[in-house]
């Protein structure tokens, strides 16, 4: 029996695969949620900035108002997205419960707080250090 990193009772080579499985998994999670944020808040911006464009030519609204529409349905989709980063994000959380690795990614050092719906994040570099000294117990 390993020593306890984190809340986690290491047991062996199985629980080490499950916590880089997490910690890989997690980084790669926390990277798509920021790219979708990172196109919605994009698209929404060149939303309001095609507008400003449109009113400070002096054209009138009829403009470009479909091209407007199809942007707006862009921003509309991007949120859907976002929802859906939210709630798989929400999914892979009871996972991580199911397989043993609820701890692994405590509350330390949250930027979230315990409310969020995703849980409390880890401030940079944060995630690495605990990587290298759960590997290093076991």
């Amino acid at each position: 029996m390993g020593s306890p990193a984190y809340g986690l009772q290491i047991k062996g080579n199985e629980n080490v695969k499950r916590v880089d499985a997490v910690l890989q998994s997690t980084e790669k999670l926390v990277a798509a949620e920021n790219a979708v944020g990172a196109a919605f808040s994009l698209v929404a911006r060149f939303a309001g900035e095609l507008e400003d464009m449109r009113m400070a030519a002096g054209l009138s609204a009829v403009i470009g108002q479909e091209a407007l529409a199809e942007v707006a349905q862009a921003v509309s989709l991007l949120t859907e997205a976002r929802g859906a980063m939210v709630r798989a994000h929400g999914r892979l959380d009871e996972v991580k419960t199911r397989i043993g690795c609820r701890t692994v990614l405590g509350s330390n050092g949250s930027d979230k707080g315990d409310n969020s719906p995703t849980g409390p994040t880890l401030p940079t570099g944060e995630l690495e250090r605990k990587h290298e000294r759960i590997r290093r117990v076991a």
